[in-house]
């Protein structure tokens, strides 16, 4: 049961947690990037290579998020807010033709 009070306090640390994932993966990007120009790869090949190698950093936050473990409850959410706009969006008098 703690467990998942400890993940539900996450949640509320979500936007700071995606913020550390990006810099931590721009930081493995960069250290790839200057290990490659240390062995003679030049600045442009070097970036290529890395991010060859590291993959779709999108692709890697979404697998990451994914194994944080709230990513239906995330989408529920996300799908409840759209729903909100788009209902806050619509005159009153086409809710009631319908």
């Amino acid at each position: 049961m703690s467990g998942f009070f400890r993940r539900l306090g996450w949640l509320g640390q979500r936007r700071r947690k995606e913020e550390d994932l990006a810099e931590e993966l721009r930081f493995h990007l960069e250290e790839d990037i200057e290990l490659r120009q240390e062995q003679g790869i030049a600045g442009r090949e070097a970036r290529r290579a890395a991010r060859r190698e590291l993959g779709n950093l999108t692709l890697v936050q979404e697998y990451t998020r994914a194994a944080w473990g709230w990513t239906l409850l995330e989408q529920f959410a996300q799908d409840l807010r759209y729903a909100w706009q788009r209902f806050r969006n619509v005159p009153w008098g086409q809710v009631a033709a319908h």
